[in-house]
């Protein structure tokens, strides 16, 4: 096969999210405009998950292509995989990047990106691999992400709350309800939640704090309009907070999952965003939370201070280095 080709195997869905999609799609992005064909592949073979993939105009790649040796570079963002699996890819691929969030010590790759803030090379052992990249400087930024950095028009009290496209309002439901609990002591704010709420838990949610202007959105729906309008946002220490911090929108962060300790701590040890991650502590201090984040000023030298850390050029940097590792693209 002459043709250029990447392909990714990632995991997404409505158990997991959209996080590891989002930053495949930034580097797809990237990779088409270099003409090179980018194939996706999901182990979980759920119709909703080729539906998505459609949604975003992706090329699905059938099982039987697994069979052939092609020299081609795969790109592995997906916590499910085994080392077998990998061992086993390795025959049919030229070279294999793993983008990892956990630290992993020993696999079978050429690559090894980990773009999680705090992490350093003695995290890993790099006598295994031949590329390392890691850090916020390779932040894997999207597009229309990045394009909204120069049209951010902050609205004063319009709020953004995400915590990723998965299904965990149910795992979040407490922490938003004290959070609107705070908010709702006057009645000037605007909230945009964006999250998979059923029917009754979105009825419940709005009756309950009917004195304040609340739209429940779902993940995609509007969303770069929000991004660009917000004042501040509530997120988990995720891929969404590096998309938001790398165009400058101050963050309040909550740490939802165990793989998000090294974001949560690197935040919490530069003072980057006020963070937690206990319920108590959050109960206790949201009151203060909110009255500095309705400071302007402590808000524009945070948002400096954000962009200065994540660059929102990561996925240009990233891209050429794959492709000058591998010099048939």
């Amino acid at each position: 096969m002459n043709k250029k080709i990447i392909v990714f195997i990632l995991d997404f869905g409505p158990h997991i999210g959209q996080g590891h999609l989002m930053r495949c799609l930034s580097l797809a992005e990237f990779f088409k405009k270099k003409k090179i064909s980018c194939f996706f592949f999901n182990f979980d073979k759920k119709k909703n998950n080729k539906i998505l993939l459609k949604k975003y105009k992706l090329n699905y790649l059938p099982n039987f292509f697994f069979k052939k040796e092609i020299k081609a570079t795969l790109i592995i963002d997906d916590y499910n995989i085994t080392k077998n699996q990998i061992n086993h890819l390795r025959n049919h691929f030229s070279k294999i990047v793993i983008i990892d969030d956990e630290g992993l010590k020993k696999i079978n790759a050429d690559i090894i990106v980990n773009n999680n803030l705090g992490i350093v090379k003695k995290d890993y052992r790099l006598s295994v691999y031949k590329k390392i990249y890691l850090g916020p400087k390779y932040a894997l930024v999207r597009k229309d992400i990045k394009d909204l950095e120069a049209k951010r028009i902050p609205i004063k009290n319009n709020i953004l709350i995400t915590f990723g496209a998965g299904n965990v309002y149910s795992r979040v439901k407490k922490i938003i309800e004290i959070f609107l609990s705070s908010l709702q002591l006057e009645k000037k704010y605007s909230i945009y939640i964006f999250a998979k709420v059923d029917k009754k838990n979105k009825f419940i949610l709005l009756k309950k704090f009917k004195n304040l202007k609340i739209k429940i959105l779902e993940p995609g729906n509007n969303y770069l309009k929000i991004v660009r309008t917000c004042d501040y946002a509530l997120v988990s220490p995720s891929v969404s907070f590096l998309e938001l911090a790398s165009i400058g929108v101050p963050c309040i962060i909550y740490q939802t999952s165990n793989n998000q300790y090294k974001n949560f701590n690197y935040i919490n040890k530069l003072k980057i965003g006020n963070s937690y991650n206990n319920l108590n502590h959050f109960k206790f201090d949201i009151n203060n939370c909110i009255k500095k984040y309705s400071n302007q000023i402590f808000k524009k030298k945070l948002s400096l201070r954000l962009k200065k850390i994540i660059n929102v050029n990561g996925v240009d940097l990233l891209g050429r280095a794959i492709l000058k590792y591998n010099s048939k693209y």
